[in-house]
C-alpha cells in the first residue's frame, strides 16, 4: 500500500474508536495536508517488508476468510510481503465452496497448510481477516464470533460489520482486538497495484484504517500491510 491513514469520519463509528493519531515503533510516520486537512500516514514500499515480522510480532497465523474480490488479493499480497518468515497466511473457505479450486490454483493448499475450512482457520489463526459477503457475515457474525480464540484479532476491510452490529443493537466480543484496513479500491485493483510495486517501489493502494485493541497489541503495526 502506498498509504496508511487514519479513519476518520464515518456516522457508524463511535468515539472510542476514533484515531486522530497513532504511535508506531516499526514506520515511519508522515504528516501530509491534503485539501486543507492535516493527516498522518504510513507511506508503503517493498523495502518495508523487512520490518513486517517485528510489526506482526506475536502473530503466527493470519487467515484470510473468504476468496472472491479482496480475500484473493489480499491472501496473495500477504503472502508475498510474508514470504520467508515463520508467519503463515492460510485461506478460509466453506467446506465445498466454489472458490476452493480458484484459491489452490493461485497456491493454496490443504497439502501446504495455506487452505482449509473456514471456522477452523479462524480458531487457528491469530489474526483473521474476514472478507466475505456482507450478507455471509450478517448471517453468521455469531459463529464467526464463537470461533475466534479470546486475546486474538479480529481484521475487517470495510465497516459493514460495525454498522451492521450497531443497527441490531450489538457489538464485538469484548475478548478480542478488532482492527481495519480499508483499501479504496476493488480486490484486483489491490493485487494489479501490487504486483506493479515489484518494480515501481511504492507503488499500491492508499488504505484508511481503525483499530480498538483490548489485548496483546499497543500500537496500531499490525494495520500496515505493504
Amino acid at each position: 500500500m502506498v498509504e496508511a491513514k487514519l479513519l476518520k469520519t464515518s456516522s457508524i463509528f463511535t468515539s472510542h474508536w476514533f484515531m486522530h493519531s497513532f504511535t508506531t515503533t516499526v514506520f515511519e510516520k508522515e504528516l501530509i495536508s491534503f485539501a486543507g486537512t492535516e493527516e498522518y500516514i504510513v507511506r508503503g514500499g517493498r523495502h518495508l517488508f523487512p520490518w513486517l515480522p517485528k510489526a506482526f510480532e506475536g502473530i503466527q497465523q493470519i487467515g484470510v476468510i473468504g476468496w472472491s474480490s479482496q480475500g484473493s488479493a489480499q491472501a496473495q499480497n500477504l503472502r508475498e510481503s510474508l514470504a520467508g518468515t515463520a508467519i503463515n497466511v492460510k485461506v478460509g473457505l466453506r467446506e465445498n465452496s466454489a472458490s476452493i479450486t480458484a484459491a489452490q490454483e493461485a497456491g493454496f493448499t490443504q497439502t501446504n497448510n495455506t487452505l482449509g475450512e473456514m471456522y477452523d482457520v479462524i480458531t487457528e489463526s491469530d489474526l483473521s481477516i474476514l472478507l466475505i459477503s456482507d450478507a455471509a457475515q450478517a448471517e453468521n457474525y455469531q459463529r464467526i464470533f464463537a470461533s475466534i480464540r479470546p486475546g486474538t484479532t479480529l481484521g475487517l476491510s470495510h465497516g459493514f460489520l460495525l454498522g451492521y452490529l450497531k443497527s441490531i443493537g450489538e457489538s464485538f466480543p469484548e475478548n478480542i482486538n478488532v482492527v481495519a484496513v480499508c483499501p479504496k479500491g476493488m480486490g484486483p485493483s489491490v493485487r494489479r497495484l501490487y504486483e506493479q510495486g515489484r518494480e515501481i517501489n511504492g507503488a499500491g493502494i492508499n488504505a484508511k484504517y481503525l483499530c480498538k485493541i483490548n489485548f496483546i497489541f499497543t500500537s496500531p503495526e499490525i494495520l500496515v500491510k505493504p
